[in-house]
C-alpha cells in the first residue's frame, strides 16, 4: 500500500517530515497523544455541525496521525501500513459472515457482531458485555457506552419513570450516607448515583461498581431478563457486595 494511494502519499509525506523537521522526527506515539485526541474532538464537532469543508479539513489532520503512527511502527519494526491494512481486513472478515463466511446472506446480523466481537483473539477468546471499551473515555460517554452495552442484553427500562425513580433512590442513599458522616460508605454510595458532584473520579469510583454489578447481571441472562428493573438491580448488587469489600467499607 504505498505509491500513488492516498495512504501512501501520507506515509511519503511524514517519511520526509520526519527525515527533515526536528520536530517532526522527535514526536513518538506518546508525544502526539494529546494531538491525536484534539483532533478526534474536533472531527466530531466537524460532523455534529454537518460542515463538509471542516469535515475535509479534519479527516485530512486525521490521516495524517494515523500516517504518523504507522510510519513510527515502520521505524521501530513492529507494523507498517500493510501489515495493519491486512489486521483490519481479517477482523472484518471475522465479524461479517454473513457476508464473508461459508453461509453468506444479506441480512445484518448485529446480535452475531456482539458475539463474534466477545470470540476476538486478542481477548483470548472470552470478552464480557461490558469489556472493551477504552479506561480513558470520558466519564459521561463512559457511563453511554456501558448502558448501551446493558440493554443490549436486556438491562433497560421501557420508558423514562423507571431510571428517574432509580436516580431520585440513588441521590437518597448518598444523602443518607453523607449524613452518617462516613466518607468511606458516602463514597460507596456516590459510585452509583448519576447526579454525582463529588470531586473523586467518576471514572474511578463508578465504573469498577457499576461493571461489577453488571457483570453479576449479564451472568445470568434469565434471571436478568425476566426480573423487573428495581430488583434485578438490587439483586445483582447483592451478588456484588458478596465478592468484594469495596461497596460496604
Amino acid at each position: 500500500m504505498q505509491g500513488d494511494s492516498a495512504l501512501g502519499r501520507a506515509l511519503g509525506l511524514v517519511r520526509e517530515l520526519r527525515q527533515r523537521c526536528p520536530w517532526d522526527r522527535a514526536q513518538t506515539p506518546q508525544t502526539l497523544r494529546p494531538y491525536l485526541v484534539e483532533e478526534v474532538l474536533e472531527l466530531d464537532h466537524a460532523i455534529g455541525t454537518d460542515d463538509p469543508d471542516a469535515m475535509r479539513d479534519e479527516l485530512g489532520d486525521m490521516l495524517l496521525h494515523l500516517a504518523f503512527q504507522i510510519v513510527i511502527g515502520e521505524e521501530r519494526s513492529q507494523f507498517n501500513a500493510e501489515v495493519v491494512t491486512h489486521t483490519l481486513e481479517e477482523k472484518m472478515w471475522r465479524r461479517h459472515p454473513n457476508l464473508f463466511g461459508e453461509a453468506r446472506t444479506s441480512q445484518a446480523d448485529h446480535a452475531g457482531w456482539e458475539l463474534v466481537k466477545r470470540r476476538e483473539p486478542r481477548t483470548g477468546g472470552k470478552r464480557g458485555t461490558l469489556a472493551g471499551l477504552p479506561p480513558t473515555l470520558p466519564p459521561l460517554l463512559m457511563a453511554f457506552r456501558l448502558q448501551e452495552r446493558a440493554a443490549g442484553i436486556g438491562f433497560d427500562w421501557p420508558d423514562a419513570a423507571g431510571p428517574m425513580a432509580k436516580v431520585k433512590e440513588e441521590i437518597g442513599e448518598v444523602e443518607r450516607e453523607a449524613g452518617s458522616g462516613k466518607r468511606s460508605r458516602t463514597r460507596s454510595a456516590i459510585c452509583c448515583s448519576p447526579s454525582s458532584t463529588s470531586r473523586a473520579s467518576s471514572r474511578s469510583i463508578r465504573g469498577p461498581r457499576w461493571s461489577g454489578r453488571m457483570r453479576n447481571f449479564s451472568g445470568d441472562s434469565r434471571r436478568s431478563r425476566n426480573s423487573p428493573m428495581s430488583a434485578a438491580w438490587k439483586w445483582a448488587a447483592r451478588r456484588w457486595k458478596s465478592s468484594t469489600s469495596c461497596g460496604t467499607r
